[in-house]
């Protein structure tokens, strides 16, 4: 019960830092027109007592999840005002039918966002790392539609879990990173853990993603 408290807690301050940072981002330089720049941001990785209990607990709450896909990232994740967003394109659809195989769609997520208006500055990615281009996923999304300025269809990550329900159909690199435990918060340069599809400070941690993932590829294959 105390880590369940605990993920509530965090995953709130994440969210309330996402809501605070988009509300003052005219204030500051566009930093994401910069090249690589978020190789100069932070991002927060999971300890490891939270990070086994998180994967022990997706798999229930994945089955509330309304659509279910295989899709391919077409391009980098874009920075906008009111969100933060990315192409892919379906490949297949798992559950649900509000969705079509084939078509180009961008994904969105309460856990993405560019924090610059608290220390530190940092990148938010709800704890995987962002969709490499040209790469598969399997993604778990809310079921919520909203149309882009573009006229293409966004579709909401399903948020109802700490870590972001993505998983990469090949392996990525898996380094922990420790975070220093003097801070009252576990952000380390985004540039150390970047290439991770995890973001966590130990390898049970990662032992506890490897064996998730495994079981969300084994139960939604062709």
């Amino acid at each position: 019960m105390r880590i369940r408290i605990m993920a509530i807690i965090i995953a709130a301050v994440f969210c309330f830092s996402a809501i605070f940072g988009m509300a003052k981002r005219t204030t500051y330089t566009d930093i994401t027109a910069q090249a690589n720049y978020m190789d100069g941001l932070q991002t927060a990785v999971l300890p490891e007592e939270m990070a086994v209990s998180c994967c022990e607990d997706m798999p229930k709450m994945l089955l509330d999840a309304p659509l279910v896909i295989k899709a391919k990232a077409l391009g980098q994740v874009e920075q906008l005002f009111h969100n933060t967003r990315q192409k892919i394109q379906v490949e297949k659809v798992f559950k649900g039918s509000t969705i079509q195989e084939g078509s180009e769609v961008y994904v969105f997520s309460q856990e993405w966002s560019v924090s610059l208006s608290m220390e530190p500055a940092s990148i938010e990615c709800g704890f995987v790392d962002i969709m490499g281009e040209g790469e598969e996923y399997l993604i778990f999304l809310s079921g919520r539609e909203l149309e882009s300025k573009e006229g293409v269809p966004m579709y909401e990550m399903f948020w109802d879990t700490v870590i972001s329900p993505v998983f990469c159909y090949k392996d990525r690199e898996e380094k922990a990173v420790k975070y220093d435990p003097k801070n009252d918060h576990t952000y380390v340069p985004y540039r150390e853990v970047k290439g991770n599809e995890f973001f966590c400070d130990s390898e049970n941690g990662f032992k506890a993603w490897r064996e998730l993932k495994k079981k969300m590829l084994r139960e939604y294959s062709y």
